[in-house]
């Protein structure tokens, strides 16, 4: 849908799009397969970030944080291999922030800016029976200072997360367990994801 036009239209993609997150300068940026592409209007431009990763790797889920750097994640296509990672990408550069993982859910930013988090579903929705499962997920917290981002905490969750948020303070974290069909909530102190109480 084209504001102020009222046109309706659809544009074909080379690959799958993962994500969609919009820039600063009003276009927007695609993930898709293992690299970040800049389109305007629909129109794909070019490729400006080439993703390392495993053939079967592809982007996932992504957010935009207070500065306009847009953390995401990769993950393996076929969900089997711990091959994915969380990447950040500050509009020149794209660094790995974190991994290994198999998907990666989310991220989120706190809104004081010092936390981010993924969740990594680590094969809890898989069956039971194979290799590569594990009954529950785990979320990841990762303090960001300035330039450098540090593993701080993972603490286990339910089975599939999917969405996470942190509160307004910044000082909780809510967890959607999918396969659970429950929210969670844990409480970040000192660097640490505890369960509140």
């Amino acid at each position: 849908f084209i504001p102020g036009t009222g046109v309706k239209q659809s544009y074909a993609m080379p690959g799958q799009p993962s994500f969609i997150v919009p820039a600063n300068d009003g276009s927007m940026v695609i993930g898709m397969g293992l690299g970040l592409y800049r389109t305007h209007a629909g129109i794909l431009g070019d490729q400006i970030a080439v993703i390392d990763g495993e053939v079967l790797d592809r982007t996932n889920d992504a957010t935009v944080d207070s500065k306009g750097r847009i953390w995401f994640g990769t993950m393996d296509s076929a969900e089997t291999s711990a091959t994915g990672a969380v990447h950040l990408y500050d509009g020149r550069t794209l660094q790995t922030v974190g991994g290994v993982c198999t998907i990666t859910n989310g991220p989120a930013i706190s809104p004081d800016g010092r936390y981010a988090a993924v969740a990594i579903v680590q094969g809890s929705n898989t069956p039971s029976a194979g290799w590569i499962h594990h009954p529950r997920g785990q979320v990841v917290l990762l303090r960001v200072d300035t330039q450098v981002v540090t593993r701080v905490d993972a603490h286990p969750v339910g089975a599939l997360p999917e969405g996470i948020a942190f509160s307004p303070c910044s000082r909780y974290l809510y967890v959607g367990n999918f396969l659970d069909s429950e929210l969670q909530i844990l409480e970040i102190r000192q660097d640490r994801l505890i369960e509140p109480g």
